[in-house]
């Protein structure tokens, strides 16, 4: 990589970050609905950061590039299938996202249009970097290990995940302020910031951790791994402890089938956040291929961020509840029905 352009790197990075700890620490505030449209932001540095590899990485050439000028065989139609999966797939939640909001400015704005946005740009950052990948000569670079790394990659799941932190802590915070549960919409937002700064961590050593610092300096690779995988399991825990408080919510309003429900939701993502290790682990190990690896990104990646509809699923039921009575003074919640004709 170009010293200049890694310098760069390093700086903007490490404002970030600071900005991250100062939010932790309380400095800007707690995040509200009207930030919402500021998650667009991913958006833009998901693009300049395409542009900037370029001159960053030099002439590199994309490692497992299709072959154009030969029939393809069994394998290399389902490599093709599962690279054409999550452009479609995003590309279809984005484009439908997309038209709803179109057609919701002519109508009175509603009290939580704002949790429309982290999710649509979740499904753009997917699919704007799948298309690149599939359609452009994007820069790529060996890891330690002699595979390609795409660093556009880490930058697409550092922003893709931050906002899915974002997009469940709106969701949760709206579930607090029906039931009134101020304590619990403070802790809320702790596990938010640090949720955001255990991402950043999380993918920065991640990166860090394949990059080829040469065969004397294996010993960062396997710092940078323990850092990541520290990272990612404080931005798990961070991502569970905020489901748990609605589960927490609809526990105590009575509603046990949503708490259930909340707890099944819980469990599967920490199920499908341990495929990406699981890949990572048996690509360095050598037990995969590079298209294998590739296909393995591929799902877990998919998986994880079509999980994210079903917190909104499950949230819906819990906003479809009305308190039709107090128990000790705690609101409990029935659902509702469509009354009888």
């Amino acid at each position: 990589m170009d010293p200049v352009w890694a310098a760069v790197a390093i700086v903007v990075w490490s404002a970030f970050t600071l900005s991250q700890v100062r939010f932790m620490r309380g400095h800007f505030g707690t995040l509200q609905p009207e930030h919402a449209h500021h998650t667009w932001w991913c958006v833009g540095l998901l693009l300049v950061a395409n542009a900037a590899l370029g001159p960053a990485l030099g002439d590199a050439k994309l490692a497992i590039a299709l072959p154009v000028n030969q029939m393809l065989d069994t394998f290399q139609i389902m490599y093709l299938i599962a690279r054409i999966t999550p452009i479609a797939g995003f590309g279809l939640l984005f484009a439908s996202e997309l038209a709803v909001y179109v057609f919701s400015l002519g109508a009175p704005s509603t009290m939580y249009a704002y949790m429309r946005y982290p999710p649509m740009v979740v499904h753009a950052c997917s699919f704007i970097y799948y298309v690149l990948e599939m359609c452009v000569n994007i820069h790529t670079m060996l890891d330690a290990f002699g595979r390609p790394v795409y660093p556009l990659r880490y930058i697409m799941w550092t922003c893709s995940v931050s906002c899915i932190f974002i997009s469940i802590y709106f969701v949760v915070d709206s579930t607090h302020r029906v039931a009134n549960a101020v304590s619990l919409r403070r802790v809320l937002h702790d596990d938010l910031a640090q949720g955001l700064l255990c991402t950043n961590g999380m993918f920065a050593t991640g990166f860090l951790s394949a990059y080829p610092w040469g065969e004397d300096r294996r010993h960062i690779n396997a710092f940078c791994f323990l850092v990541s995988c520290y990272c990612f399991y404080r931005a798990l825990g961070h991502l569970d402890q905020m489901l748990k408080s609605n589960q927490t919510v609809a526990r105590d309003c009575g509603a046990a089938g949503l708490a259930f429900q909340f707890s099944i939701v819980r469990k599967t993502f920490f199920c499908v956040w341990h495929l990406f290790p699981m890949v990572w682990a048996l690509a360095a190990c050598g037990s995969l291929s590079i298209q294998v690896e590739h296909i393995g990104y591929i799902v877990a990646d998919v998986v994880n961020k079509f999980l994210l509809m079903f917190v909104y699923i499950v949230s819906v039921n819990n906003f479809s509840a009305a308190p039709t009575a107090t128990v000790e003074g705690r609101p409990v919640f029935m659902l509702a029905r469509t009354p009888s004709p």
